[in-house]
């Protein structure tokens, strides 16, 4: 017993210091300590991994240690060390990018400890790192997949309405959905999707059955679209066709519904139907039937082709359409939305071979 107690007294340092390397090494990516005395810094075979480097050709020392850290990060790393040697603040948390071997840069986040002589001179300062690159990468990613549904979502030409499917509540509109209810952004997040229709309709069994219809659709699985009147806040009600999809975001799912004005192909329709014409309407599934005239809207005419074509409800306000007009604050963006109402009536009208007619009633 007396010769095993010599022997931890003897080797007591070197034992502690072995606890201290497995307590780091099973606890962070990696631990470091630097002798102060002599500027030496010992790296665990992790932290020498995480940079693509070797001990044997990688010797570290204080000042090869900022050799590597990013020179935007230098100045903070040497002041987090001085106002923990100084003043006792915990180095903790902080953050820097060290340089591989191969050039690039992994973002580390160190902590550690100071370890101090009687007298209270430093002399070793203990630490760890924590390898934050695949964390900041996947954050990174995510910003910017949101900074792109952003985009997209603002940019649609329909209207467009994002909703919790649990709480019915509206969680997002563009723009186009702001002009479409006339009402702001403001008033419709939060509110209940009822808000977006009549209230009558909350009274007509036969509009019930089209919405739990169109709503067992998206649970399961399948994009639906019906058509149902909105409720503009003037007190107007306007024929819409919505197509919604029901899709999740970081666990948690929406429904995107987009709302497409129907107000002129509605005129389309009533005009075939008092000329006694059999007719279809085009949608992404249907297609052109053979003894029937098609009915779409310019958007869905490109690619086909007719022996004849009618463009009708090419009024003021409708081609070009008011509200993009309304929507562009530059004298550029302007010009684009001119130049693309032009393209869509241009590919409208050259669906006909033979015969073409362009109708409006105002002016």
């Amino acid at each position: 017993m007396r010769r095993l107690r010599r022997f931890v007294d003897h080797h007591l340092d070197e034992l502690r210091a072995d606890a201290v390397k497995m307590f780091l090494d099973s606890t962070a990516d990696g631990y470091w300590i630097w002798n102060i005395a002599d500027g030496l810094v010992e790296w665990s075979r992790r932290t020498y991994q995480i940079l693509g480097r070797t001990p044997e050709d990688h010797p570290m020392t204080f000042e090869a240690f900022i050799d590597i850290v990013h020179p935007d990060d230098r100045h903070s790393v040497e002041i987090a060390l001085q106002e923990h040697f100084v003043h006792g603040v915990a180095y903790r948390n902080v953050p820097m990018r060290l340089q591989t071997e191969y050039g690039g840069y992994r973002n580390l986040v160190a902590a550690g400890q100071v370890v101090r002589s009687p007298s209270g001179d430093p002399l070793l300062m203990v630490g760890a790192v924590t390898d934050r690159t695949a964390q900041l990468n996947a954050e990174q990613q995510a910003e910017e997949a949101q900074a792109k549904y952003v985009r997209l979502f603002q940019t649609m030409n329909d209207a467009a309405v994002l909703a919790d499917p649990l709480t019915g509540r509206i969680v997002d509109v563009n723009e186009p959905a702001e002009r479409l209810w006339v009402r702001p952004r403001s008033e419709l997040v939060g509110a209940p999707q009822s808000i977006l229709h009549p209230p009558d309709l909350e009274e007509d069994a036969e509009a019930r059955e089209v919405f739990r219809r169109h709503i067992r659709a998206l649970q399961e699985g399948n994009r639906a679209t019906i058509q149902m009147p909105i409720l503009r806040s003037d007190g107007a009600r306007v024929p819409v066709e919505i197509s919604s999809s029901l899709f999740e975001v970081d666990g948690t799912q929406y429904i995107l519904g987009l709302f497409r004005d129907i107000t002129e192909r509605h005129r389309a329709e009533q005009a075939l139907q008092r000329a006694g014409l059999p007719f279809v309407v085009l949608d992404e599934k249907l297609q052109s039937v053979v003894g029937k005239a098609s009915v779409a809207t310019m958007h869905f005419a490109k690619g086909l082709e007719f022996r004849a074509v009618a463009v009708m409800a090419c009024d003021d306000e409708v081609i070009p359409l008011q509200s993009r007009i309304e929507s562009v604050s530059d004298e550029s963006d302007l010009d684009e939305v001119y130049a693309t109402e032009r393209h869509l009536l241009y590919v409208a009208c050259t669906r006909a071979r033979e015969f073409l007619h362009v109708s409006g009633v105002s002016p």
